[in-house]
C-alpha cells in the first residue's frame, strides 16, 4: 500500500486500499441500508457514530498513518454514481487540493486507468461507483439541527 503524491498540493492516492473481498462486504453492508435522494447521486448520511462496517477502514487509516487525525472521523457520507475512478482506491484531499479546487466525478462510461498489468492503460467500463467520504464534524448535534 503506497501513498502516491500527485501534482496538486495535498492530493494523494492509494490504489487498492481495500481488497476485493472487503469491497464486496462493504457494498453488501451499504446496500442493506436504505438509500435516500434522487437524481445523479443517492446519498446516505451518518451523523453521529459511524456505521460499524466502516471500523476496519478507520483502523487502517490509523495503522498505516495515512492521515494525521486531530480528531477521528465521526461522519460518513456514502454516494452512489454511475461512473468514476479506479476501483478500491483511496483519494486523500488536504490543503490546496481540498480547498482551492472544485471536486467532481467523471460521468464517462468508459474510463482509462493507468494501473493495468505492466503499467499499461486498462479500459474500465463503468456501471456503478460507490464512494465513502469520511469527515470530522466538530459539533455533530449542531450539524443535525442544520440538516433537519
Amino acid at each position: 500500500m503506497q501513498k502516491k503524491a500527485t501534482a496538486l498540493e495535498g492530493l494523494y492516492i492509494i490504489e487498492d486500499f481495500i481488497t476485493e473481498t472487503e469491497e464486496q462486504e462493504l457494498i453488501r453492508a451499504i446496500d442493506s441500508r436504505i438509500w435516500c435522494g434522487n437524481g445523479v447521486a443517492k446519498v446516505i448520511q451518518n451523523l453521529g457514530p459511524l456505521p460499524t462496517f466502516t471500523d476496519f477502514i478507520i483502523k487502517r487509516f490509523k495503522q498505516q498513518k495515512i492521515i494525521d487525525f486531530e480528531d477521528e472521523p465521526n461522519m460518513c457520507i456514502i454516494n452512489e454514481y454511475e461512473a468514476g475512478q479506479a476501483p478500491r482506491s483511496l483519494l486523500i484531499m488536504t490543503k490546496s487540493s481540498r480547498y482551492d479546487y472544485k471536486h467532481s466525478i467523471s460521468k464517462d462510461i468508459i474510463e482509462w486507468f493507468d494501473g493495468g498489468e505492466n503499467g499499461e492503460k486498462q479500459e474500465i467500463i463503468r456501471n456503478r461507483r460507490v464512494s465513502l467520504t469520511f469527515r470530522t464534524v466538530r459539533n455533530p448535534e449542531a450539524d443535525v439541527a442544520i440538516n433537519s
